[in-house]
């Protein structure tokens, strides 16, 4: 924010002799006013041409007289004094800096944040309190020693918190030799991930949960503090070997550990739980296929069935007054016939259905029981609502007499109400002689299925996990005290008659406008169809490519013919120096400067095109294996290697020449692609499209193909989570208010969540022709007579205006990362279509995607346009293919964190390519002979995503004259 001078403002500096001197004066005061901060010698150049000449014509002084000035003198000393004497402030002092160094323990290092923010903190902090801001230097000082302090008394804290048997078992894991007689696991075991969906991997990850549950630490001091500080903690510790661990101070050894225990008991709570939910699944899909199977065979044990079913079709189609035994018997025998009906006799409604819980009986019975109520045993489950408490009782009850008897059925009677669903009832509850029985398997098996349903959107939760962690901790807990603040914050209004107001005449502007619009498009046609296909678009027209984009590759071709990938990533970090953001996760590192960038470079270079450590290490004579991985393990991680993707995604859109790419986008594309993995882990899953394993990449491009922020998903979870994670994540300069993607990664819920976010969704709808609209008012439809076909109800805006702080609240959660997306789509999902906030949710949701598809069908420029952006996301995948090529671009490792690892470094190579490219393409549109050559046409298909003069692999030369040494030779 630039200021200007008010009239007491021109008045004081008027005051001054001279115009220079009351120009001089007024660029000091302007500049206090804007940095807190007076100009120095060494910050001249800070002060920008626009501040100077806006000065100037304040003051009415003409620019010529913007001299030099020694700010050191003592005449710059006199008019600082001046300053801070007329707007009230005052120099900071030893107490003030006392003061600001406390200031960041108790409110701002907790929070862990940025280094940049905090500095914008603390420049808040100094202007509420009228002090001048020190320099730079001495600021970053206070940063650092009120880290070392906060750390030093957070650490101290935990320590004091530990009984003597914590401290004892600490030491027990951290001891490498004495693990077989105590059984104790040691740490290298324990920081391994459960490896698949596999009963045998059960019992391990329970050993494990078992002896980390043993530790425990004050909810009052790890909720005083922002995840991501423990995070840094536990990444710290899985990345040192207990050698290194034992060498710490033993107050910060064992909160160090301490920390550990709790952060790992969270993630793998989390990961049993999945395992649990998975293997349920898997035992339903796999009888569900075994049936499928069964069903073909019976389709062929009644020799020619269907043959025989078209006979009698036939005949009784020509002969519809015939006697049976003359036309039909010589035909078809009656024995046949009988065999026919006893087959079809038994396939009922719920045969299919029943044959599967069938099987699924089979093989919990003789497979899975054990280690699924192991699992059941292991988990603390807890109830959202008194309304699922039953399901919490049969927890209990299986839990106490599960091996009761060797009886297939309890002694005693379980739980029923409220706990087994009408499918399982029949196989489950019985009568025999009079007794009820109820079956144990069967009931089993039904309370299983329904723990699966109720944690995924939490009706049910698991204590001390995180991902599956009580729903309220879900919420900002300072809601009713901020409540102004955090409508502010999504600037929403905070009576819902207005929120519902403004939509209400969002929606029924669109349906107007449209329905006034219809009847002239040539392009779009509404019509009655008995299959619900009422809408018909014309198909757009495929775009030729530009001549001169074709001339332009080849001239960057001629000029630059064979760039090396890793060239491109080093002159990156000349230029931009990214590789700072990789700070190691110790306290400090003995590696020179210039030997540790070129590891870090290596290193990136090797995961990002997926050749490895081992192979770049061969290639650089100076470096070997272990210098690399060492590197690997101290500096590249996924929140280092994401600040560094934010610098460079920041420096790509700063040298961006608005005369050739255009004014800054405020659009991003997502969209997905998958990628082979190895499967032994919980991340890699069986993808039906792709008929494979392996995970989903999930990009956030721009529409100059810039992809601000990927990640790491696995093949079933929501794409509409991710999307929203994206947009709230990316944490770069771009401001994003639209967002195009393909129908994956849309739905109701999705453009509601969107609404309060601020964000408008454009998806490329697969079913586009059976979408239906939702008008504001019963009585309106009648208003849209050229749109009736489509339309299919009003919005319910009380149910809106009766939940809408309980909405606010959970978008509030979103934006400040309290919940993850993807947990907040699960929780207000289908299953939970009860739940009153998820009904409001889904009746905003239908009011946004009614303005979406009005807007959408009126134009065909917005159809043209999405579909550009989602073909950008097409071409990335393919370049992503071309950087990622080692190991035939499969994730070869069973680590998730490598793998989102390889994800990241891939998309931090890639934005090097775009920014190496931008650059080269402005330099030649630069040059004369470019000059108004080209078209709007071009440069609209301007990319600087461009490989035709990029080589990945490097050298491969061959000498002659060398001889491998074999055989004498």
């Amino acid at each position: 924010m630039q200021y200007s001078l008010s009239i007491e403002d021109i008045s004081f500096c008027k005051r001054k002799k001279g115009k220079t001197n009351q120009l001089t004066f007024g660029i000091m005061l302007v500049f206090f006013k804007e940095h807190l901060i007076f100009p120095s010698n060494k910050t001249t150049s800070s002060i920008s041409t626009q501040l100077l000449l806006k000065v100037a014509k304040d003051l009415d002084i003409n620019p010529i007289h913007i001299i030099s000035f020694d700010w050191s003198t003592r005449t710059g000393e006199r008019y600082r004094q001046d300053i801070r004497q007329y707007l009230g402030y005052r120099v900071a002092d030893a107490e003030d800096n006392r003061s600001t160094i406390n200031y960041l323990v108790d409110s701002l290092i907790p929070r862990h944040l940025s280094d940049s923010v905090l500095l914008e903190q603390i420049s808040g902090y100094y202007a509420k309190n009228k002090i001048e801001i020190p320099s730079i230097n001495q600021l970053q000082d206070h940063i650092s020693l009120a880290k070392q302090k906060f750390e030093q008394q957070f650490l101290h804290k935990i320590f004091d918190s530990l009984g003597q048997e914590n401290l004892l078992l600490i030491d027990r894991i951290l001891d490498k030799d004495g693990h077989e007689d105590n059984g104790i696991i040691e740490l290298s075991e324990l920081k391994k991930d459960i490896s698949g969906v596999k009963i045998k991997n059960v019992q391990g990850a329970i050993d494990k949960i078992n002896l980390l549950s043993q530790i425990k630490l004050p909810d009052s001091i790890i909720e005083s503090v922002d995840r991501k500080l423990l995070l840094k903690y536990y990444e710290r510790t899985m990345a040192f070997a207990p050698s290194n661990i034992l060498d710490f101070a033993p107050a910060i050894k064992y909160a160090t550990m301490a920390i550990f225990c709790l952060v790992r008991l969270e993630l793998l709570l989390d990961s049993l739980t999945d395992t649990m939910i998975k293997l349920i699944k898997k035992m339903r899909s796999r009888a569900e296929r075994y049936v499928d199977r069964y069903i073909l065979a019976e389709v062929k044990r009644v020799d020619g069935k269907f043959d025989i079913l078209e006979k009698l079709a036939v005949l009784n189609a020509k002969n519809p007054k015939s006697i049976i035994e003359e036309k039909v018997y010589p035909v078809v025998s009656q024995d046949k016939l009988e065999e026919v009906i006893e087959d079809l006799q038994h396939r009922g409604n719920k045969w299919y259905q029943d044959k599967i819980r069938e099987k699924m009986y089979r093989t919990y019975v003789y497979g899975n029981r054990t280690s699924l109520l192991s699992v059941l045993r292991t988990l603390e489950m807890f109830e959202d609502d008194i309304d699922y408490k039953p399901i919490l009782n049969a927890i209990n009850f299986i839990n106490k007499y599960c091996n009761e008897s060797d009886l297939t059925y309890y002694l005693n009677i379980p739980p029923l109400i409220g706990v087994i669903p009408q499918n399982w009832y029949k196989m489950t509850v019985t009568v025999e002689k009079g007794q009820l029985r109820i079956n144990k398997y069967n009931y089993e098996l039904a309370v299983l299925e329904q723990v699966k349903k109720f944690l995924g959107f939490k009706a049910i939760w698991v204590g001390r996990s995180y991902s599956y962690r009580n729903p309220n901790k879900d919420l900002p807990k300072d809601f009713i005290k901020m409540r102004e603040s955090y409508y502010e914050l999504l600037d929403l209004p905070i009576k819902p008659k207005d929120f519902t107001a403004t939509l209400k005449t969002l929606l029924t502007n669109s349906l107007d406008t449209l329905n006034a619009k219809i009847a002239n498009n040539q392009f779009v046609e509404i019509r009655k169809s008995k299959a619900g296909g009422n809408i018909k678009l014309t198909p757009l027209n495929p775009q030729e490519e530009p001549e001169n984009i074709i001339r332009l590759q080849q001239e960057i071709n001629n000029k630059w013919s064979s760039i090396h990938l890793i060239d491109i990533l080093k002159e990156c970090d000349l230029r931009i120096n990214f590789t700072k953001e990789l700070q190691t996760i110790g306290k400090g590192s003995s590696i020179n400067s210039s030997d540790l960038q070129k590891r870090l470079l290596l290193c990136i270079f090797g995961i990002g095109s997926n050749t490895g450590l081992k192979r770049i290490s061969i290639a650089n004579d100076d470096i070997n294996y272990s210098d690399l991985r060492y590197v690997k393990k101290r500096h590249i991680n996924v929140m280092n290697i994401r600040n560094a993707i934010r610098m460079l995604v920041n420096n790509v859109l700063q040298i961006r020449n608005a005369d050739v790419w255009g004014e800054a986008t405020t659009t991003v594309v997502c969209d997905s692609t998958h990628l082979f993995a190895w499967d032994q882990n919980l991340m890699s899953q069986w993808h039906y499209r792709y008929a494979k394993k392996g995970v989903m990449i999930y990009w956030h491009v721009d529409k100059k193909s810039l992809c601000i922020y990927s990640q790491l998903k696995d093949c079933t979870s929501s794409e509409v989570g991710s999307m929203i994670k994206g947009i709230i994540d990316h944490d770069t300069d771009m401001d994003i208010d639209r967002v195009f993607m393909d129908t994956h990664g849309q739905s109701v819920i999705g453009f509601a969540v969107s609404y309060l976010l601020g964000f408008d969704l454009y998806p490329r709808l697969k079913a586009i022709n059976k979408q239906k609209l939702y008008y504001a008012h019963p009585l309106d439809k009648d208003k849209y007579q050229n749109i009736t076909e489509i339309l299919k109800g009003s919005i319910n805006w009380q149910l809106i205006e009766d939940n809408y702080n309980e909405i606010v609240k959970h978008i509030v959660a979103l934006k400040l990362a309290i919940v993850a997306p993807s947990v907040l789509i699960k929780r207000f999902s289908n299953d939970n279509y009860a739940h009153p906030i998820y009904k409001a949710l889904i009746e905003v949701g239908k009011a946004n995607k009614t303005i979406f598809l009005c807007k959408y069908l009126a134009s065909e420029e917005l159809r043209i346009e999405v579909n550009e952006g989602l073909n950008v996301v097409e071409r990335l995948n393919s370049v992503m293919d071309f950087i990622f090529y080692g190991k035939l671009g499969q994730i070869a490792t069973n680590n998730i964190e490598d793998q989102e690892l390889s994800i990241l470094c891939l998309h931090l190579l890639q934005i090097c390519m775009i920014y190496i490219n931008t650059l080269i393409i402005q330099q030649i549109l630069s040059q004369a002979h470019w000059k108004n050559r080209f078209t709007p046409q071009d440069y609209r298909a301007l990319t600087p995503l461009y490989s035709g003069h990029i080589n990945p692999y490097g050298l491969f030369p061959l000498d002659f004259s060398k001889r491998l040494s074999i055989g004498g030779i």
